[in-house]
């Protein structure tokens, strides 16, 4: 299970960088709740594609750094992947990169509870090259 969740969890980190609106909401159960960086909360699958719509016009790439697994049955049956992450984005033409991390709770192959935390309040103004 946690080769599993790991191949999952790197995937779905993937269809950012391809900028895959489809394939991360596929990722998604029909009630899922997706925590936004700023705190905002968006539930079920319309008003996460609506969020995420938003916000992947302007990730580059995300490099994952490091996950940790928890394939234990918790939480209503759910597992848990911590993902540490760069987000690499071009807003306006200017690149900046963003360090954090996602806490995903998986049930039954789906994210039902996405959480995205950043370890600055604004992202870092990168040269661009």
């Amino acid at each position: 299970m946690t080769t599993d969740l790991l191949a999952a969890t790197t995937e779905f980190v993937d269809a950012f960088t391809n900028q895959d609106l489809e394939k991360i909401m596929g990722f998604f159960h029909a009630d899922g709740v997706f925590r936004a960086i700023d705190g905002a909360r968006s539930e079920g699958l319309e008003a996460i594609k609506s969020v995420m719509g938003d916000i992947l016009p302007t990730i580059e790439r995300f490099e994952e750094h490091d996950s940790f697994i928890d394939a234990g049955q918790g939480d209503a049956g759910q597992a848990k992947v911590v993902s540490e992450w760069t987000c690499y984005l071009n807003i306006k033409g200017k690149k900046y990169a963003w360090d954090g991390l996602d806490i995903i709770h998986w049930q039954d192959g789906k994210i039902v509870l996405k959480s995205t935390y950043a370890k600055t309040e604004k992202p870092r103004t990168i040269a661009s090259p």
